[in-house]
């Protein structure tokens, strides 16, 4: 009699796992949306630049000596960032 009680619940936890999957499929968003048409003509021509306020930015840095050889153990304090002339913080630093 264990047999048949086995199977049943083995068919019983496939069904709930195969309604949990078919749940889970229609339950998903309408799918990728389309970006909107452009018109014809670009919102920035050739040569125009673009302005955009951060306020954060990452800069990428590699030190290294006169042989080429990288120098480690450089703090925030060790560089000086500039923007348009302006000294920026320096707010974090990692390597």
């Amino acid at each position: 009699m264990a047999g048949p009680k086995k199977r049943l619940a083995l068919f019983a936890a496939a069904f709930v796992v195969c309604g949990l999957v078919v749940s889970a499929a229609f339950s998903q968003g309408p799918g990728p949306v389309q970006p909107p048409k452009q018109s014809s003509e670009p919102q920035i021509k050739p040569g125009q630049g673009i302005k955009v306020d951060v306020s954060l930015t990452l800069v990428n840095v590699t030190v290294t000596d006169p042989l080429d050889r990288l120098v480690t153990g450089l703090d925030r304090e060790h560089f000086r960032v500039f923007e348009d002339g302006i000294e920026q913080e320096v707010l974090t630093m990692s390597s």
